[in-house]
């Protein structure tokens, strides 16, 4: 392009002369000649100038989104051919890395996290070189990463050079550099590599997902937690599960207040990943999520629906960035499993108080759900807990979200044999009205609280007055509509006389219509 615009500037200097020398008939053919000449030499060392100092190459070009990410292209071959330098690998990594611009101390703790990660990376394949030494792949591990923030901390082949030197055997290669992302870049990147045909090739392959957890907000329970959630990921029960059906591993799942792994680093199944929409900022995902919750909120404002154990915050309903902490969990048809064992709570993994790890025997790898409030200790009272059945239908953080969220994002629900019925409260009864309803099971209490109250709270009696209009009459047609209040136990018979009346009313008066007209 610029070599194009170089064309034009010189062609348009060349016109330029031509048109001084058509103006100035007076010189005479020799100085017209030496005007020429000079005016050649100075196109054709504009020329050259131009060629030399054009790049053949391109390292780095900005480019404009309308997404709030800041997006840097980088001269990297496309992403299908990056993915196949990981075709035969024991272990793939995908890395989210954030590298803050200024302030020397959080470029350096940042460093620190990545230098910490890289090391437990390289420590899990060569366990795995222990394990597997007779397996069919290449005893290697890519780790592909995209850095967020300073690119000048961190060059690509520092990168390459610290990987390496904790284990020659794995490749770290970065993607791209985003001066402001999150974690969506790099799910969305790991999403695009199962689907690559080498990995759709391989019904049994998985992929880990970590982020630079502290590098971003540097506080003590960072790196604790970090370190159980990385560890986690890389064990050997989650990379290759005991159980096959396994679709995501990590340190510990929670059904509440979300289905989630806390941290949101983990290991899943690629055939599982392809089931999830694409996490790609203002997606499809994204706007369906959003529009879930919304639609909770017009039920719980109508009484249908209700959330009676708090949590109220974005993180809780999965909105703004939150949003792709409960990506990976989203699906109904998930099966997760976890590596810590049940006597190890979330403030275990988070405080650093208790040293959690295999040695001392709490690794436990289980398929799950086997928690359900996230921010329970071991021994804790379940009081949140209610024997009330039509509560807990009702219940946000019970089948009733969840089924909004599924229905919203997916368009489906669990199958009948899935776990979630007997995980959660009120789960038979929820079991019994998907059968009924299917994807409008959410739709059905809209319509048994607005159309079908006379169905489940009356009986009436018959109204027929067809002989009182002859065969001949000629149609009538009324639209009315009836308000029909719910109803409790104190009132009931009273109320439903009264309905009665009200009907029986309403048809008279058509029927009186009906007779006026044909008179």
């Amino acid at each position: 392009m610029i070599q194009t615009l170089a064309y034009i500037q010189a062609l348009a200097y060349t016109f330029l002369f031509a048109l001084v020398l058509r103006a100035y008939p007076i010189l005479t053919t020799n100085r017209q000649k030496r005007i020429l000449l000079v005016a050649l030499a100075f196109v054709a060392t504009y020329l050259k100038i131009a060629w030399v100092s054009t790049p053949t190459s391109y390292l780095v070009s900005n480019s404009s989104s309308s997404s709030s990410s800041s997006h840097i292209t980088l001269n990297l071959p496309h992403p299908q051919t990056i993915y196949t330098q990981a075709k035969d690998a024991t272990l793939v990594v995908f890395y989210n890395l954030f590298i803050p611009h200024t302030d020397d101390k959080a470029i350096n703790n940042a460093i620190n996290v990545t230098t910490d990660q890289i090391s437990q990376v390289s420590a899990a394949l060569s366990r795995l070189e222990v394990l597997r030494t007779t397996s069919k792949h290449s005893e290697h591990g890519v780790l592909f990463y995209n850095l967020i923030g300073n690119i000048d901390a961190l060059s690509q082949s520092k990168m390459a050079d610290l990987c390496h030197s904790y284990h020659p055997k794995l490749d770290c290669i970065q993607l791209q550099h985003y001066t402001n992302a999150t974690e969506y870049v790099t799910l969305s990147n790991l999403h695009e590599y199962c689907h690559t045909q080498h990995v759709l090739d391989d019904p049994t392959k998985r992929v880990v997902y970590l982020h630079s957890k502290g590098s971003f907000h540097d506080h003590g329970k960072q790196t604790p937690w970090r370190r159980q959630l990385t560890n986690a990921s890389l064990h050997p029960d989650c990379l290759y599960p005991p159980n096959e059906t396994c679709d995501v591993c990590g340190a510990q799942y929670y059904t509440m207040f979300a289905s989630m792994f806390p941290g949101n680093m983990w290991t899943a199944k690629c055939s599982y990943i392809r089931k999830l929409r694409p996490p790609v900022k203002g997606g499809e995902y994204e706007r369906r999520k959003v529009k879930a919750i919304k639609q909770f909120f017009l039920l719980k404002e109508e009484g249908i629906l209700h959330n009676t154990l708090g949590w109220h915050q974005d993180v809780f309903y999965g909105l703004d960035r939150y949003i792709w902490e409960h990506w990976v969990g989203s699906h109904p048809e998930l099966q997760p499993c976890e590596i810590h064992a049940t006597n190890i709570g979330f403030w275990d993994m988070v405080e650093g108080k208790k040293d959690v790890s295999e040695k001392h025997g709490h690794y436990d790898w289980g398929l799950g759900p086997r928690r359900e409030l996230i921010f329970t200790k071991a021994g804790d009272k379940t009081d949140w807990k209610s024997n009330d059945e039509d509560a807990n239908f009702k219940q946000f953080y019970y089948l009733a979200g969840n089924l909004i969220k599924w229905i919203g994002l997916y368009d489906t629900v669990p199958k009948q044999d899935s776990w979630v019925w007997k995980h959660f409260l009120a789960g038979h009864k929820w079991k019994v009205h998907v059968a009924k309803y299917g994807t409008d099971s959410i739709r059905a209490l809209v319509d048994m609280k607005y159309y079908s109250v006379l169905d489940n709270h009356f009986s009436t009696t018959s109204i027929d007055n067809t002989d009182r209009l002859q065969s001949n009459s000629s149609a009538v047609i009324e639209l009315y509509g009836i308000s029909i209040p719910t109803t409790d136990d104190d009132n009931k018979e009273t109320k439903k006389k009264a309905l009665e009346e009200a009907v029986k009313a309403q048809f008279e008066k058509a029927l009186d219509a009906a007779r006026a007209h044909k008179e």
